[in-house]
């Protein structure tokens, strides 16, 4: 018997482990389900721990410094916003140290592709790694439409994949010969799927007024929950619940206190969200510049129609199957009006698109694409 040779892959990924991010949620579905093939041997360099981890892949612990704001990312903050550097945030500066020590590490191993998910300065990392081994690099881009993204398509990666169709038109008119394509985030549809075969006494209160709309995300200004829970105790259009942690959390627990058609929860366990998407009617998350919303494909496995902001993003991913509100008067008009619509099963057709089966044959095709041509 021949013996296989492996295609040894890289994945830098900073917050893997500790952030429960989009991107640390893609390095997990994606390269988990990757190295159940003998053909890949996959380390991932993180400042995580991972525990039941697939054979195949190897997790190297890079340190970085606490999340938490202390002294130095402060002073690094304040000094590059002082002087306009781009890349001005307290991660910014755990995610420069961790790059210092990655440089110490990656140089240790020959890899056939490297897949960064470390922002910029890991970023510089790949290049001179490439300029030593000649091992192409690719930037996952997560952030959308931005300055971020355009910096790192600046630093010329052998590929670049952008999460959204209008995120990849964007990028490209800046830098026309750079290799790109299209993978969204994506979706287990062992998880998320239509049923409403669940027990659910222990779980939500009797008798609930329908339409019940659901909420799950940050609360942040940028969510907007307050907005959508005002329009609520000002209208009797349904029952509202609200799923998410933020900084609005003591607004939002004021406003509803005593409200029986306001259903508030701090947290939810990632198994038990389907519950709640199979409870609701419709699910809305009014955020503005959204640059993906992974729980938009929560809500389409499920078979839900959606509220979202009028923009190209979303409207990429949810297509028709929901409505669009351009400001937050016509987002009370959207509420009701979205219950006049019969979707059938256009939210499921769509998530389809978005399932990790599909997904992971897209990241490997890549992976032998690049790695041939060498």
């Amino acid at each position: 018997m021949t013996s296989i040779n492996k295609k040894k892959i890289a994945v830098i990924c900073p917050g893997f482990g500790i952030i429960p991010r989009g991107i640390e949620t893609v390095v997990k579905e994606i390269f988990f389900r990757i190295a159940k093939s003998k053909n890949y041997e996959i380390d991932i360099f993180c400042a995580g721990k991972i525990p039941n981890k697939p054979k195949n892949i190897n997790i190297i612990n890079i340190k970085m410094p606490k999340l938490l704001p202390s002294f130095f990312p402060k002073l690094y903050s304040k000094i590059t916003k002082k002087i306009k550097f781009p890349f001005n945030e307290n991660f910014d500066y755990n995610f420069m140290i961790f790059s210092f020590f990655l440089l110490k590490k990656i140089f240790k191993k020959k890899y056939d592709v490297i897949f960064n998910n470390g922002g910029y300065f890991s970023g510089l990392i790949c290049k001179l790694y490439r300029l030593i081994y000649k091992t192409p690099f690719i930037h996952s881009g997560h952030a959308g439409i931005n300055k971020l993204e355009f910096l790192l398509a600046k630093q010329n990666p052998d590929f670049y994949i952008a999460s959204t169709n209008p995120a990849e038109t964007w990028i490209k008119k800046f830098f026309p010969l750079l290799k790109t394509s299209t993978i969204p985030n994506g979706i287990d549809s062992n998880i998320f799927f239509p049923n409403n075969n669940f027990k659910q006494n222990k779980i939500f209160p009797k008798n609930l007024n329908h339409p019940i709309y659901l909420f799950v995300g940050a609360l942040t200004k940028q969510k907007q929950p307050d907005k959508l829970l005002e329009i609520f105790l000002e209208n009797n259009i349904g029952t509202l619940i609200i799923i998410g942690d933020g900084p609005l959390k003591n607004k939002i627990l004021k406003l509803s206190n005593n409200k029986k058609n306001i259903i508030y929860k701090n947290f939810v366990e990632y198994n038990n969200l389907p519950l709640y998407f199979n409870k609701c009617d419709v699910f809305v998350l009014p955020s503005q510049n959204e640059t993906f919303g992974i729980v938009y494909i929560m809500a389409l496995a499920c078979n839900k129609p959606i509220i979202a902001e009028d923009n190209i993003i979303q409207k990429s991913i949810i297509k028709n199957a929901g409505l669009y509100y351009k400001n937050i008067p016509d987002l009370k008009e959207k509420l009701i009006k979205i219950n006049e619509i019969n979707f059938k099963n256009i939210p499921l057709e769509i998530s389809k698109n978005f399932y990790w089966s599909k997904i992971k044959k897209q990241y490997i095709e890549i992976i032998e694409k690049i790695t041939n041509k060498k």
